[in-house]
């Protein structure tokens, strides 16, 4: 029995007999562990067959991209599956201080942080979800309906709570009907949901959405042999170069490279040699040095991103009883700033508290309780994001006076932190949700960021390349 097996076992009297959980990426498996402990049974419905071994997916094109766990999602993780993490260690996932070993340029190579560590976990989508998949599979309590489909929710006789859903198997046609004490929708950027809500009379909830068409095309590569001082590295678009790309190492020993065009400015879908022009291309030579005589060891994938995407279910005026909703399907933030899993993992944990604070009649108030929850941990990470991808002129979406007050002091913090470490980790410290966003606006640490953005601020202790590979 694995140990999140025997904290399922040990749990406190259950809520309710049947919890059903719509999609299986990260957010549903998160989900299901933690219902697990609340309810008798937990069903987990997925349109794809979960591969039995680390593979990439149909239902997760995201997933063939670079990707890292920050170090807040990598703490929930573990918190949620004991061991997880050294079981990824041991299939080769790669250790990396984010503070020294990963150089990060955005207009200039920003300060190493010699004397200071923070350690990120680098891996493939593909070997976290299997890693995942294997832990709820030892879950007696959780059922998992692979090539199936929910095709829309079943209420009570009275129209406000959600009793269940109709399910269809992909495979054979067969339809039923599932019941259900609390139905969680987990099944990302293309939830239909929100026309579920509409054509059983509930209002759709209010969108924000930011469009900033971005196109990700990655290849993995055969580690190269070549004089390096880090130990992967992310190079940033900043306007106007519209740009990037990100060398990840990955478990077998490979890395990952993933070239970032953004507003049409695509990187090549084919041809080995496109693939690595379209890196020399980049705003500084290092990724490009690394691949041009690296052996590729995967076909080039591609993948279109084509806004930040949020839904206010915490704003929704009323919303059928027994229904949460958590992970992409409430919240899709551009892939380039890697915050998706530790979001979902961070909203795993809200599922757990609100869950923990209420009785079995107290269900069908949890949706709205925990919509409130959910829009707290997007809030650590909406207002940045979409502040960063605003900069572009052409970029849609609503330009406040907070968005550009942030836009004002994210180019400070970006100028400061290419010569000062303290502005760099607390910076970093806040995207891997250490610390709160509030943090960067401490008068003390302002301070230290409008003085170091100024002519004559701290001076460089090397040039810009050497800076970010101390």
């Amino acid at each position: 029995m694995s140990p999140s097996d025997v904290a399922v076992e040990q749990s406190r009297e259950h809520l309710g007999r049947h919890a059903l959980v719509i999609g299986g990426s990260v957010a549903g498996i998160l989900a299901a562990r933690v219902l697990a402990d609340s309810f008798s049974a937990v069903t987990v419905v997925e349109r794809d067959r979960l591969p039995s071994e680390a593979a990439n997916r149909k239902g997760v094109p995201q997933g063939r991209h670079v990707h890292t766990l920050l170090r807040r999602g990598s703490d929930a993780l573990e918190e949620l599956f004991p061991g997880l993490i050294g079981e990824l260690i041991d299939d080769t996932a790669v250790q990396v201080d984010l503070l020294n070993g990963l150089p990060l340029y955005i207009g200039g190579w920003q300060a190493a942080c010699p004397g200071r560590q923070l350690p990120g976990l680098f891996l493939s989508r593909a070997l976290l979800e299997w890693r995942l998949d294997e832990h709820i599979r030892s879950c007696a309590r959780v059922q998992l309906l692979e090539k199936t489909e929910v095709t829309g929710l079943l209420l009570t006789s009275q129209g406000k709570r959600v009793r269940g859903a109709s399910i269809r198997d992909l495979e054979s046609g067969t339809r039923e009907e599932l019941d259900a004490d609390l139905v969680v929708e987990t099944s990302g950027r293309g939830s239909r949901l929100p026309r579920w809500l509409e054509d059983l009379g509930f209002p759709a909830p209010p969108r924000s959405e930011v469009r900033l068409p971005t196109r990700y095309v990655t290849r993995t590569f055969k580690t190269a042999e070549c004089h390096r001082h880090w130990d992967g590295m992310l190079i940033f678009p900043r306007p106007p170069g519209r740009r990037g790309g990100a060398l990840f190492p990955i478990e077998r020993g490979e890395w990952m490279v993933t070239l970032i065009g953004l507003l049409g400015d695509d990187p090549p879908e084919s041809g080995d040699g496109a693939f690595v022009e379209f890196a020399k291309t980049l705003p500084t030579p290092e990724l490009y040095d690394a691949i041009a005589a690296a052996e590729p060891t995967s076909p080039i994938v591609a993948h279109d991103f084509p806004s930040n995407l949020r839904r206010h279910y915490e704003r929704c005026s009323t919303i059928p009883g027994g229904l949460a909703v958590m992970g992409d399907a409430v919240c899709s933030l551009n892939p380039r700033f890697g915050q998706g899993i530790t979001v979902a993992a961070l909203e795993a944990l809200e599922l757990r508290a609100a869950l923990g604070q209420m009785q079995a009649d107290d269900l069908p108030r949890l949706g709205a309780e925990f919509a409130r929850r959910v829009a707290k941990v997007i809030d650590l990470a909406w207002p940045g994001v979409v502040a960063a991808d605003l900069q572009y002129p052409e970029a849609k979406g609503d330009r406040s006076v907070s968005v550009r007050f942030m836009q004002w002091y994210q180019g400070r913090m970006v100028r400061s932190g290419l010569n000062d470490p303290r502005v760099r980790e607390r910076f970093l410290r806040v995207m891997n949700f250490l610390d709160p966003p509030s943090s960067l606006l401490r008068p003390s640490f302002a301070a230290r960021v409008l003085r170091g953005s100024m002519p004559g601020g701290p001076s460089p202790t090397g040039d810009a390349t050497s800076a970010g590979r101390q």
